[in-house]
């Protein structure tokens, strides 16, 4: 009986082995679980940011479909706050989240005239950031475009 307690009292414990392998086998989750969390936080800050730029873009073609084709003709050349085939900086705006100004807008306008007759505008919008900063390192693409026609209405 008293070798039968020797012997259980000896093997009560972990070897170090044992041990060993337990933090490894943690080790190895915990990495696991920070490299899921950092990938989601590149995902979820990517998409904020290409949100943003995709905003950007899309308020000159709203603003140029809402007055028209020949508002766009008469006022293409003369148009401080969106100015044509030039890259421009966001400017601060109580509308536009902080980071807007974080980003450069370039607007085109090409008039074409299809077979019959009709005239009509392509809107190209690019939206990029702007310089080195923390848009660039977050943002998967380099730029953010969005397209749109305006058609002049019939006579």
């Amino acid at each position: 009986m008293m070798q039968y307690r020797r012997a259980v009292i000896l093997h009560n414990g972990f070897t170090m082995i044992e041990v060993l392998i337990a933090l490894f086998v943690l080790a190895v989750a915990l990495l696991s679980l920070m490299s899921l969390n950092s990938s989601s936080n590149r995902g979820a800050m990517d998409a904020y940011f290409e949100l943003i730029g995709m905003q950007l873009a899309q308020e000159p073609i709203e603003i140029f479909q809402a007055f028209g084709y020949e508002w766009v003709e008469a006022y293409r050349d003369n148009l401080t706050d969106y100015p044509i085939s030039q890259w421009k900086d966001i400017p601060v705006s109580p509308l536009r989240p902080v980071e807007a100004t974080l980003f450069q807008r370039r607007i085109e306008l090409e008039q074409i005239q299809n077979d019959n007759g009709v005239s009509f505008y392509k809107i190209r919008v690019l939206v990029a950031p702007k310089g080195e900063n923390r848009v660039k390192n977050w943002l998967s693409r380099a730029e953010i475009s969005m397209e749109a026609m305006i058609v002049e209405r019939p006579k």
